[in-house]
């Protein structure tokens, strides 16, 4: 069998994602193209057209930013959506280097840079700024907190960008300038409904701890409720909670993502296992019951497409059990006929399994395999191959690290199942 690095598939690129960009060039280069014809310098109509794509790209993934309900229905999913928006990002800010290239390759040696006026300056503020916090990004090691910090930066550099692209438009009512003040609302707008957000005054909903209990080391189980409105979470999906302060806990307000493990849909109470990943995951391990919450969602579509008549193959890794223990134990049914492989790195991180035997040994079709120290993932593809002789017949639902995930929708590919077959939700696209 190859080694899982042999192919790093990307099933969470949305298949429209060309046509969005392509359409993003076509709007950027009509007005320099329809220019040219009047005798306009290319080196001029190239420096405008590579500002005017970075901005109307960063405006979109600004947009995405917002992770509308709409937008992650019509891509297919909130992963999809996130690796729009961050490819929209990249190349926005690549257009950014490239914008002024053209001007330097035009102009004489040492006259190339801009020396006066506020709106050049501006620009070249904006970009400064833009790669002052890439570098910070990728050569500095962040935290989250540090690094939402720093990611600040980029939404001042917007306007400025903005305002310099508006300020240079060849008139005040041509196309380039429509196009830019239209990036710069969108983009501010989008800015002001994100800062709301995370702020919990926007599309949240309040909830308290009920209850908290700790069932691994680096595992904490929260129980949520409602204190008015509730949401409403399907099997598989997730949640974004912030955590706020109690009488002796002292929150880190940031939103996080978390599946939801089981759910009362009657009284909006729903029940979260919260692994230690991060500072503020981490922190959660002292949380205390009476503590104050925002909840936003749910997200995902994970297990939407499950086919209640067909064989299914569900593969967990780690803490990516848990939207399989409320799918397993739905009522009706989410499938039946089952057969759940679970991986753990020790007895001790298995949350969920006494629940998982519960439900196996309950009469419903559900069979489970799993596997505790098990690191050697040609042993566990032989497992499931010796197990599940029918597996081409077999829809497949996989959960877990990046590196679980993509070796085994390879090996999978390669055994002879369809990928349309193959369903995943990774634990790095958030």
């Amino acid at each position: 069998m190859p080694r899982p690095a042999t192919l790093r598939p990307n099933p969470e690129v949305p298949v429209f994602a060309p046509v969005v960009l392509l359409l993003c060039v076509l709007a950027v280069s009509t007005p320099g193209a329809l220019r040219l014809a009047t005798g306009v310098p290319v080196w001029l109509e190239a420096t405008r057209a590579l500002g005017l794509a970075s901005l109307v790209l960063w405006a979109l993934s600004l947009v995405l930013m917002l992770r509308l309900r709409s937008l992650e229905e019509a891509l297919g999913g909130l992963d999809r959506l996130y690796y729009l928006h961050h490819l929209c990002g990249g190349l926005a800010y690549l257009a950014l280097l490239a914008h002024p290239l053209p001007l330097f390759l035009a102009s004489a040696p040492g006259h190339w840079l801009p020396s006066s006026g506020w709106a050049v300056a501006a620009g070249w503020v904006a970009m400064l700024a833009m790669m002052a916090m890439m570098l910070a990004t990728f050569l500095m090691s962040l935290g989250y907190a540090r690094w939402k910090q720093v990611h600040a930066v980029s939404a001042p550099a917007f306007v400025l960008a903005g305002v310099h692209a508006l300020a240079l438009a060849p008139a005040a009512l041509s196309l380039d300038s429509v196009l830019a003040g239209l990036a710069l609302l969108v983009g501010c707008a989008c800015l002001a409904i994100r800062y709301m957000m995370e702020a919990g005054r926007l599309r949240s909903l309040p909830y308290r701890v009920e209850r908290v209990a700790h069932p691994a080391a680096d595992i904490t189980e929260v129980v949520l409720s409602p204190d008015r409105l509730m949401v409403r979470p399907r099997p598989g999906q997730f949640v974004f909670v912030a955590f706020f302060d109690g009488r002796n806990f002292h929150g880190c307000g940031e939103f996080h993502p978390f599946t939801v493990v089981s759910s009362e849909p009657g009284s909006g109470r729903f029940t979260l296992l919260v692994k230690a990943l991060g500072d503020c995951t981490a922190h959660l391990r002292d949380l205390e019951a009476g503590t104050r919450a925002r909840v936003e969602g749910p997200y995902g579509s994970f297990l939407a497409t499950i086919d209640p008549a067909r064989p299914q193959l569900w593969i967990a890794g780690g803490i990516g059990i848990t939207p399989f223990v409320s799918a397993a134990a739905a009522r009706p049914p989410a499938a039946e006929s089952v057969d759940l492989f679970y991986l753990v790195s020790s007895p001790q991180e298995a949350v969920g399994l006494e629940r998982l035997q519960e439900l196996a040994g309950s009469g419903r079709h559900l069979k489970l395999h799993c596997f505790t120290g098990e690191d050697d993932f040609a042993h566990i593809w032989q497992k499931i191959r010796e197990q599940l002789p029918d597996l081409r017949a077999r829809q497949v639902f996989m959960c877990g690290p990046p590196a679980l995930v993509d070796g085994l929708r390879l090996a999978l590919t390669e055994a002879g199942v369809a990928q349309s077959e193959i369903h995943s939700e990774r634990f790095d696209f958030r």
